[in-house]
C-alpha cells in the first residue's frame, strides 16, 4: 500500500486541480515501473493505492524502493511550510501473505495498512515491513 505523504496540504495549499495532476504524474511514473511486471495498481482511497504483486519479499521491497525513489525523483514542489519533505514523498507499506483457500482480505489489509502507518510514523518517504523500515529515504 502506498500513501502520498501530506498530499491534503498539497490539495489546500496548490488546489485540487493541481492536486489531480500531481496524482496524474505519479501513477504515469508508477505505472512505467509495475507494468515492466505486469502488475496493476489500485487506488484505495484518496491518495492511497494497492500494489499486489506475487513473489517473494526481498523482490517486493526492491519494487517498492524504486516507486519510491521514483516519485520522490520527480521533485514536485510541495507546500513549505506544511510538509515534511521539500518535494512530494510516499510512505509505502508491505505484507506478505501466503495465499491459500482461507485467504481473508480484510487481514490483508490491516497488515499492509499497518505497515504503511509505521512508515509514515517513523518519519515517511520510507517503506516498512512488519514494524521495520525496510528502505532507507532520501532525507
Amino acid at each position: 500500500m502506498m500513501d502520498i505523504d501530506d498530499f491534503k496540504f498539497f490539495n489546500d495549499s496548490f488546489s485540487h486541480v493541481k492536486g489531480d495532476e500531481c496524482l496524474c504524474l505519479i501513477m504515469s511514473s508508477v505505472n512505467n515501473i509495475i507494468s515492466e511486471e505486469s502488475l496493476r495498481i489500485y487506488r484505495y482511497g484518496g491518495e492511497e493505492f494497492l500494489i499486489i504483486r506475487p513473489g517473494d519479499l526481498d523482490s517486493t521491497i526492491k519494487l517498492a524502493s524504486q516507486i519510491r525513489e521514483t516519485v520522490y525523483k520527480l521533485k514536485i514542489d510541495t507546500p513549505k511550510d506544511k510538509s515534511t519533505h521539500p518535494f512530494v514523498s510516499t510512505s509505502i507499506g508491505i505484507n506478505k501473505i501466503q495465499i491459500d483457500s482461507h485467504l481473508n482480505i480484510e487481514s490483508l489489509i490491516n497488515g499492509v495498512d499497518k505497515s504503511l502507518y509505521y512508515s509514515k510514523e517513523h518519519g515517511k518517504n520510507c517503506c516498512s515491513y512488519n514494524e521495520k523500515i525496510v528502505d532507507p529515504s532520501d532525507k
